[in-house]
């Protein structure tokens, strides 16, 4: 029997030559290949309903450090995303800290909290270890730029008698001023605008003035009762404390030349933004120049990819919830929710980033 080498090993020629395909053979190729058709459509059903392919229900818990008010505008909107992973992920806990603007990325450095907001001026110069921080921070990792604008508002009572902070200071007139407490970014802004004119806060108390840093939450009670009528504070332009200064204090806002707006602005890495007259009913009479910042959420860096993915995606697929429950965080859309961050990118966020195509 003569041998030939084909493609299946060496065989018998009569193995293969004479033979007819029957039906019967026909028929079972058709039946064998539907077969093997359900047979991979099962196996794909049931790696669908695996655990391993499934997303990922584990519950997400972690500590958020909001501002300073338990009703401010951090703390409302950490504790609506925390109801939002409740409902997607069950067991999960998000425990809502006090906090505030500049301290917060120290806070995380030093593990006092997993996840944070805060300005980008904070951040940058967290990480490059500028005034007021002592050392770099290196332990910032970006979740989403919110968006949010704030601005330092500068507000006087009524009997005040001028209407620019220049004025104030040239006259030396003797104001009961609340900066901000001390390392907070209103203080520390504060206190360089008025560098910028030629006074400090320590000259304010030395021409019978009083600087008494007060909490927020006393901020509108004490302008109200004139303990104090000057304040310098960082907030968005829509905000309760805000309206109820407004309603129950007459308060007015006072402005600052644009220069030294500008100078400041490019020395802090920031931005200026226009207070509306319009605001709070015409309250604040004419458009009134600031200092302004965006709103950044950063985490740790070393907080697990999967807990940061899950916080990433149910922020990004619930933006309208957001905005129902803080009016503030209109702003906050996914398209541009991974856009101008100043600390690197977490790759849990990236990673929900890049397959919603965002990034």
């Amino acid at each position: 029997m003569r041998i030939e080498r084909t493609e299946h090993g060496s065989v018998p020629l009569t193995a293969y030559r004479g033979v007819k395909r029957s039906a019967t053979s026909t028929t079972g190729g058709i039946m064998f290949s539907s077969f093997m058709r359900h047979l991979c459509l099962g196996v794909l059903v049931l790696l669908a309903g695996s655990p391993a392919l499934a997303e990922n229900r584990e519950p997400v818990t972690f500590r958020a450090i909001g501002g300073s008010v338990m009703g401010g505008t951090w703390n409302v909107a950490f504790t609506g995303l925390g109801n939002l992973l409740k409902k997607s992920y069950p067991g999960s806990s998000v425990n809502v800290l006090l906090g505030a603007a500049l301290s917060n990325p120290l806070k995380l450095e030093t593990n006092g909290g997993d996840v944070t907001c805060t300005q980008s001026f904070n951040i940058v110069n967290g990480m490059k270890g500028i005034e007021p921080f002592k050392k770099p921070l290196t332990q910032l990792a970006s979740i989403a730029n919110i968006n949010d604008v704030t601005v330092i508002h500068i507000l006087a009572g009524k009997s005040v008698e001028a209407d620019s902070l220049e004025e104030i200071i040239a006259e030396k007139m003797p104001i009961r001023l609340d900066p901000g407490a001390k390392g907070t970014l209103h203080n520390v802004l504060g206190e360089w605008l008025l560098k910028e004119m030629g006074a400090s806060y320590a000259d304010i108390a030395g021409w019978g003035g009083k600087v008494m840093p007060v909490s927020s939450a006393d901020r509108v009670s004490m302008m109200q009762d004139g303990t104090i009528n000057v304040c310098i504070f960082l907030g968005s332009l829509q905000q309760a404390q805000l309206q109820e200064l407004v309603a129950t204090a007459g308060v007015k806002w006072l402005s600052v030349k644009p220069e030294t707006l500008e100078k400041i602005a490019g020395r802090a890495g920031i931005q200026t933004a226009v207070i509306p007259a319009s605001l709070y009913n015409g309250a604040v009479g004419r458009d009134v120049l600031a200092l302004a910042d965006t709103v950044h959420m950063i985490c740790r860096r070393d907080m697990p990819e999967d807990a940061v993915y899950k916080i990433t995606k149910t922020l990004c697929e619930n933006t309208g919830y957001m905005h129902q429950i803080q009016a503030a965080w209109a702003t906050l859309k996914p398209e541009t929710m991974p856009r101008g961050l100043v600390a690197p990118l977490h790759p849990g966020a990236e990673r929900y980033y890049r397959e919603a195509g965002l990034l």
